[in-house]
């Protein structure tokens, strides 16, 4: 019960520090309370001396505490909080009550609800990490989650750019800094917030290579293509700011030059697409576009990975999955006869 009482502790201390410090300050701060805990023990203030506070509001705050210290992005860590409070407010006891029929109720109700069996699924991920952990802190004897199964749906082949379909995304562009986000996007395969908060001084135009931070504010070196560097060359040449951002929206605030956001990107690369004809056009297709693209030419599928910055490779293969144009392509070299 002591290290319960002390884990809350520290928990809420995190919390409260990581308002104002950094995530490396907070890593120190909660590294140093528990070499200063690790001798005493600890009894809540009450009048019964083991009890401490166990509300669902007290736990989720908790639980979002950790995932910071892990390194989950505020985006993520916004999601949890969502999913996980959802769950709360329609479950009508404390969650460390939960059983397994209380979760399968609640996704049930999703489900039939008109939510997409993605959606359901991706809480039904967030609702399991959140009962491990519980179950890990000893706040749960036994996590609900192990029975509730995988939602199983469609496996729908997202498909790659055609060249054609590059070739009109390029043309359709109407400024050098245009041009450069999709050649930047096409040749390092990041991810639309990798690409927003990248800055300048972590880039090395002669050299071709960027470093950017990745998911679980991990990072990685990216690298730029002949193409990349010659527009993206052209637009930093263009620029006369001292910001240190790789893109700039073009919208100025105040009179004042601002960081390209990832929705400014997002719309930036949808209306290219819509110019040229070319449907569901987003930062994420040209990703998977390098991944197909690199995997047809040969790159090893490890390689790939690094390069997506994927932990599994397991999800490096969704991302080159085989068109079925190249499966005809094959069939026709291989078994289409003389």
């Amino acid at each position: 019960m002591s290290d319960n009482i002390k884990s809350q502790f520290v928990d809420d201390i995190i919390l409260r520090a990581s308002v104002r410090l950094s995530r490396e300050q907070v890593n120190f701060v909660q590294t140093l309370l528990w070499i200063g805990l690790k001798d005493y023990d600890m009894t809540a203030a009450s009048k019964d001396l083991t009890t401490y506070d166990v509300s669902n509001g007290t736990i989720l705050k908790r639980f979002l505490a950790n995932k910071m210290l892990e390194g989950c992005s505020e985006k993520t860590i916004a999601f949890y909080r969502i999913v996980i409070r959802q769950y709360m407010e329609k479950c009508s006891k404390p969650v460390i009550q939960t059983e397994v029929g209380d979760v399968k109720a609640h996704l049930a109700v999703m489900m039939t609800s008109g939510n997409s069996l993605t959606s359901c699924d991706n809480h039904r991920r967030i609702l399991a990490v959140f009962f491990a952990w519980l179950n890990d802190e000893g706040l749960i004897s036994n996590n609900p989650m192990r029975r509730v199964k995988k939602i199983k749906q469609p496996k729908i082949l997202k498909q790659a750019f055609s060249y054609t379909d590059m070739e009109r995304i390029r043309m359709s562009c109407k400024s050098v800094r245009d041009r450069a986000i999709v050649e930047v996007l096409l040749s390092t395969a990041c991810r639309a917030s990798e690409i927003t908060g990248a800055k300048l001084t972590d880039l090395h135009l002669s050299e071709g290579t960027l470093k950017v931070l990745g998911k679980g504010r991990k990072e990685r070196i990216v690298y730029l293509n002949a193409a990349a560097k010659v527009w993206l060359g052209r637009y930093l040449s263009e620029r006369t700011d001292t910001v240190n951002t790789l893109f700039l929206s073009a919208r100025k605030k105040n009179g004042c030059v601002n960081p390209l956001t990832t929705q400014g990107l997002e719309n930036i690369v949808r209306k290219l697409g819509a110019a040229a004809g070319v449907e569901h056009c987003h930062p994420h297709r040209f990703r998977r576009t390098a991944a197909t693209w690199a995997s047809r030419k040969g790159m090893k599928l490890e390689q790939i990975q690094q390069m997506l910055g994927h932990e599994q490779i397991a999800t490096t293969t969704i991302y080159t999955a085989v068109a079925q144009k190249d499966v005809q392509i094959a069939h026709e070299r291989y078994l289409g006869g003389d």
